[in-house]
């Protein structure tokens, strides 16, 4: 997606996090038109990231939730990583590749 709020990732970034992702317990769920990345933590899908509008990420999370019989899902920006030598000032980001 490239517009306001949203990074347009390339092969190495999306490698990257799919990698990062991985290594903390989480999965990729591919769909027909694109990706959602999530990690289970005590029977709540977690979403990490999605190459989705938002309304077609909660329209597939809501038949995985019903296909894997779990019951909740949170969907939340909860922070992020930025590669970057410039001083940012706080807040919340999503994954900032820069």
């Amino acid at each position: 997606m490239d517009s306001a709020g949203n990074v347009i990732w390339d092969h190495d970034a999306v490698a990257y996090a799919v990698r990062e992702n991985e290594m903390c317990g989480g999965f990729l769920l591919r769909f027909a038109d694109g990706f959602v990345m999530v990690r289970k933590k005590k029977e709540i899908l977690k979403v990490i990231e999605s190459t989705l509008d938002e309304t077609l990420t909660v329209k597939y999370i809501s038949y995985y939730l019903r296909d894997a019989g779990i019951a909740e899902a949170c969907y939340k920006n909860e922070g992020g990583m930025i590669l970057t030598d410039k001083e940012i000032p706080s807040g919340i980001l999503s994954l900032t590749l820069a």
